[in-house]
């Protein structure tokens, strides 16, 4: 190994140290979390178990450490029936606010039929079959070809014909 390479794989590893240790010490997305959101909130969104219905109370976070990881909630009471409510500060993905809240669920529907990709259920019955016109036209050119045929005498298809099919057929792709 001559003295470029030598300082070529040098530069690479110390590179790469530097990458790994760039990476060690970036934040968890956890640690975003908790810091995105402060310490006390005037309004906050919960749910109530005991009422079954969505609230908006003041929120005060709260922080403990589990295996070196901070697990930070929110915490409100219902103006209904005083009962306390807990939300994830961080761990969002696991909050279950988010199953069982009617208000996020509402949120959620309001553009499902916007949403809604052709495949799927439904598509159909609200917008119609946008392709139907397409299919429509090939098929009357592929009818073309074949009455072109039989008016000079053919009863089955021939190369030229297969040819003009096969082109059809690609251009629908």
């Amino acid at each position: 190994m001559n003295e470029v390479e030598r300082l070529r794989k040098y530069t690479k590893d110390i590179q790469e140290q530097l990458r790994i240790e760039k990476e060690l010490k970036k934040n968890k997305p956890n640690v975003n979390m908790d810091q995105d959101i402060p310490e006390r909130l005037f309004s906050f969104d919960f749910y109530c178990d005991t009422c079954q219905e969505d609230f908006k109370s003041s929120a005060v976070k709260t922080k403990k450490r589990l295996d070196g990881d901070v697990i930070a909630t929110m915490r409100g009471k219902c103006p209904n029936c005083g009962n306390e409510a807990i939300r994830y500060a961080t761990h969002r993905d696991q909050d279950s606010y988010y199953q069982k809240s009617p208000k996020i669920r509402r949120q959620r529907n309001y553009f499902k039929q916007e949403m809604l990709q052709k495949d799927e259920y439904g598509f159909k019955t609200l917008y119609g079959d946008k392709d139907e016109e397409f299919y429509k036209r090939m098929k009357e050119k592929e009818e073309e070809i074949f009455n072109e045929e039989l008016s000079i005498g053919l009863k089955g298809n021939s190369l030229l014909t297969q040819e003009k099919l096969r082109v059809l057929h690609e251009s629908r792709h």
